[in-house]
């Protein structure tokens, strides 16, 4: 079982610091994180994003305006969401940095650490990427999820 991170190219650097910042969570409930960066030569995006998102528990996107806009980004966003109504997976938001989210169709979703507060405005960043593993971990275990 795995977590399925969702970033924009913009935002690589981000996203790796998260999944590193997953691993003690992920190696002690026994899920893996995966991401679209993990796609080798030859193999084609969209079939890997369907399958590990059919295999995913948890999907994160990674907010900012560079994910809005990105095709690939909300490609997988609109898998997720018909998965989440379909009661196969969760979603929950990272908010990285400012953005307007009014028409998003992640709006009404669960936004980490704060809806109102991205991780680039607080002061102490890894206090915020700490209160999005906390966040994460919740979740996990509210959904029986591990």
């Amino acid at each position: 079982m795995h977590i399925y991170l969702s970033y924009a190219e913009e935002d690589a650097t981000s996203g790796n610091r998260f999944k590193d910042r997953l691993k003690p969570v992920a190696n002690n409930l026994g899920f893996t994180t995966w991401s679209k960066q993990e796609v080798t030569p030859g193999q084609l995006w969209q079939q890997e994003m369907a399958l590990h998102l059919k295999e995913a528990l948890l999907f994160v996107p990674m907010i900012s305006a560079d994910y809005l806009v990105s095709d690939r980004c909300q490609a997988e966003t609109t898998a997720a969401l018909r998965l989440e109504q379909q009661g196969h997976l969760k979603i929950v938001c990272v908010f990285l940095r400012p953005t307007y989210l009014e028409f998003s169709p992640l709006e009404h979703t669960l936004f980490l650490p704060a809806r109102d507060q991205p991780i680039s405005r607080w002061r102490n960043q890894d206090e915020a990427w700490l209160q999005v593993q906390h966040g994460i971990l919740d979740v996990i275990k509210r959904s029986q999820i591990g």
